[in-house]
Formats: structure tokens, sequence, C-alpha cells
């Protein structure tokens, strides 16, 4: 383990990296996937991506200074169908630095469709949460763009903010509803090489 009790150094780009390209009301980013990091997180990323499961899903979890997250799918018979399907952990090869993006989960093998990006360097999960390995990472210009997300809902009391239960079970329904300024991921595309684009306008 390395200084600070973090899994490994910055590691490099894998040769067979690919890109998400992520549209968001907030604006666009990159993330760079790298299959080496976490092999069955890096793959069940893609089937997701090219399913079309994250698009026109809200950024529910917003905690400045912690982490960002998103994983339901606006509807809720997708959710139900989808979101059953759970993976087996990745062995931890990369520790969970600013900008790096991991599958979230609550034991082992319970990885599914949840997604978080770190907005601080969190080498704590490493040792915390073994499922959470990342599997990309976001450039600082990206970073702009996630730290942009709507986060207000955050202040509220607890029982107050964002129910994941809901979520599954009413989908974007119940998010327009009661939560209506989150961020919306419109879509999410795969490449395999690194899109040029304007991070404010697609």
């Amino acid at each position: 383990r390395g200084p600070n009790g973090r899994i490994s150094n910055i590691p490099p780009r894998d040769s067979d990296a690919w890109y998400a390209h992520v549209n968001t009301t907030a604006g666009n980013f990159v993330i760079e996937i790298n299959p080496s990091w976490s092999p069955i997180g890096a793959q069940h990323f893609l089937d997701l991506v090219e399913s079309g499961f994250y698009d026109g899903q809200k950024v529910f979890r917003v905690i400045p200074n912690f982490l960002v997250q998103f994983g339901y799918n606006g509807d809720p018979a997708v959710n139900s169908r989808v979101m059953s399907t759970k993976i087996k952990d990745d062995r931890f090869r990369v520790s969970n630095f600013r900008g790096y993006v991991a599958f979230a989960g609550n034991a082992k093998n319970s990885r599914g469709t949840n997604v978080f990006i770190n907005l601080v360097d969190n080498f704590f999960i490493d040792h915390r949460d073994v499922w959470a390995t990342p599997f990309g990472r976001i450039d600082s210009e990206g970073m702009k763009v996630v730290e942009s997300f709507y986060s207000q809902y955050n202040s509220l009391p607890p029982n107050q903010q964002p129910d994941q239960g809901k979520i599954g079970q009413y989908g974007n329904d119940y998010l327009n509803d009661v939560f209506p300024e989150l961020t919306e991921i419109t879509s999410i595309r795969a490449a395999t090489a690194r899109p040029s684009i304007s991070h404010q306008e697609l």
C-alpha cells in the first residue's frame, strides 16, 4: 500500500482503454475506461452504456467534497429488469482518487448499476468497500462539470433527500415531482477514441 493508505499510485492509461462520452444538463465530459483496473466492472459498465440504461437518469446523490452518484433508470420497469443483476468483485488495483469512477455496492459481489464519482481522494473507501474498485477516470476539465451538478438537496434533512427505494419503484416521475432541479444524464455513448468535445455544449 502506498502513502496515506492508498492502494496504488496514479496508474497509466490502458493500451485498450475506451471512452464514455457523458452528456448532462450541466455540461459534457469524458470518462476514460481502463479495463485492466477492473475487468468485470469495465465490461459491465460497457454493457449498460450500450443498452442505453443510463440515458435520461438523474444524478440523485451529490455530496460536496465526497462523491456524486447515479444509477437508476427513469423507467421503473427497466430498473426491475436490470438492477437484479449483480457482478462479482474485482481485485483492488487502483485507489479511489479524485475523478475516479467505480460501482457502488453494499456487500461482497453486490455491484449492480449504481456508479459513483469521487470528488476528492477517498482512499478510505479502498479499505472499507471491497467492491468499489475504480474502472475509469475523468480529467480535470471534466471534473469542473461534475462539480457543478446540482447539490442543494444534500442540505435537506436525511429523510427529505432522494429516497433510493422510491427512485427504483417510481423512477423519474418521483424525482421530477419532488426534486426537479437534479442534474440529468441525457446520454452516455461509448467510443474507442477519445471524443473531442466542448465541456459546455455538445
